[in-house]
């Protein structure tokens, strides 16, 4: 049971590395290369082996000689449907499927909302803070007119439990919070 958990665990950290993922990459780069500069098989003719044979006698031996056998035994002159180049393609798949599941939990929270999280007297306290007392419309309808007003200057809105948070490009942040008003820069 030991060896299955530790041939498994072994198989995803191969999955998850960034570095098969460079080397399939540029595998598929590689064959790429090769099927845009060594002549390709036409379809008609893969299906037919006496064509194919025919085809191989005609047009390939006279460029490359003995070496056309063994580029048609690897698949390189039908690169794109080769047992290589969708083995690596759909090694490539996985490795990318694995990456995301590996690394969904922070994928999801740099695609979510920031969560800035400080203590009370953190915006209570500071230079930079400020308090507004007389405020002549209720919190709500602050909020509405500032997210309106900040959205114009492409400001991200974050509403969370009784707050809204407003940041543009991480650089500074609002936070209005029931009837208080605080402002952080970076």
């Amino acid at each position: 049971m030991k060896v299955i958990s530790a041939f498994s665990r072994n198989i995803w950290h191969l999955f998850i590395s960034i570095r098969l993922a460079i080397v399939l990459i540029l595998i598929l780069v590689g064959l790429s290369l090769a099927g845009a500069i060594l002549p390709q098989a036409p379809m008609g003719i893969l299906k037919d082996t006496t064509e194919y044979s025919m085809w191989l006698q005609m047009v390939i031996v006279p460029k490359f000689g003995i070496w056309t056998y063994i580029l048609s035994f690897i698949g390189l002159l039908d690169v794109f449907h080769s047992f290589i180049f969708l083995g690596t393609g759909y090694l490539l798949i996985v490795n990318i499927l694995c990456c995301t599941a590996n690394r969904w939990n922070v994928l999801r929270n740099v695609a979510s909302a920031d969560s800035v999280h400080r203590p009370a007297d953190f915006y209570t306290t500071g230079d930079s803070c400020t308090e507004i007392n007389s405020v002549p419309r209720q919190a709500s309808d602050s909020a509405r007119i500032l997210q309106k007003a900040l959205s114009k200057y492409h400001y991200r809105v974050i509403p969370q439990r009784n707050r809204i948070i407003f940041t543009l490009r991480r650089r500074s942040m609002v936070i209005l919070s029931k009837s208080r008003y605080s402002v952080i820069s970076a």
